[in-house]
């Protein structure tokens, strides 16, 4: 007596629907890792932002505990120890760079859109500045008849070389109080710092404001998750710990 064997196998119907579910699982996968990347890339540079505002910032708050009273001109528009800087056929409101001299330190600085022709150089070599800190006691780099080069001996570039490069988009300083014969003042300071990809970038420079902010991802030239832009407020007080 002979037995035919009944064994059965997959057919090619059951074969194309266990490849489709691969293929979507797997596509799925991806597209998990790759939200996942995005959402890694995104923090990290909002943490890269972040931290270098909070530098720059207490940086400048410590500084200018030390300082005397500064000349900061009417409305944060610029005075002896604070110089705006344009280039010639630039926009009043939208700097190109700027220079705060306090007395014992400089800080000097090319704004964001200034880095591709900057107003602001070291006298000799190619480093971009980007915001050095300066040992300066007599303020001679906030004078607007000279507008000296930077020395590249003792200064510090306090933004650094990473790979998420950033710069000062804006920079602004009132005198909120002053006591001249205290030789105390209160500044409000508002540091704009961001990523310096001008590409990615939407600014205003018909308004005297400080909006500079990503573009949206439905514009093409989006960076969304390597681009980051955020505003610093805060109060400084000269004359805090005497000279």
């Amino acid at each position: 007596m002979s037995h035919v064997g009944n064994s059965k196998g997959f057919t090619i119907v059951e074969l194309m629907l266990a490849m489709a579910f691969i293929s979507v699982l797997m596509v799925a996968i991806a597209m998990t890792v790759i939200q996942i990347m995005n959402a890694y890339n995104k923090g990290m540079t909002l943490r890269s932002v972040d931290q270098a505002g909070r530098s720059v910032s207490q940086d400048i708050r410590y500084t200018l505990a030390s300082s005397q009273i500064l000349d900061v001109g009417a409305a944060g528009e610029g005075g002896v120890d604070f110089v705006p800087q344009i280039q010639l056929g630039g926009v009043i409101n939208n700097p190109d760079g700027g220079r705060l001299c306090t007395g014992s330190y400089s800080y000097i600085w090319n704004t964001g859109k200034g880095l591709s022709n900057p107003i602001n150089r070291f006298a000799t070599g190619d480093d971009v500045i980007r915001l050095v800190k300066i040992r300066d006691n007599s303020k001679a780099y906030c004078n607007v008849v000279l507008t000296p080069q930077v020395q590249r001996e003792g200064a510090s570039e306090l933004l650094g070389s990473e790979d998420r490069q950033l710069a000062v988009q804006s920079f602004k300083i009132i005198t909120a109080a002053a006591d001249p014969i205290m030789q105390q003042a209160l500044y409000k300071v508002t540091l704009e710092l961001g990523t310096s990809d001008e590409n990615a970038l939407n600014r205003d420079a018909t308004v005297a404001t400080i909006d500079t902010n990503c573009k949206p991802p439905s514009d093409d030239a989006s960076q969304r998750d390597y681009c980051a832009v955020s505003k610093f407020e805060f109060s400084a007080r000269t004359g805090n710990r005497g000279n």
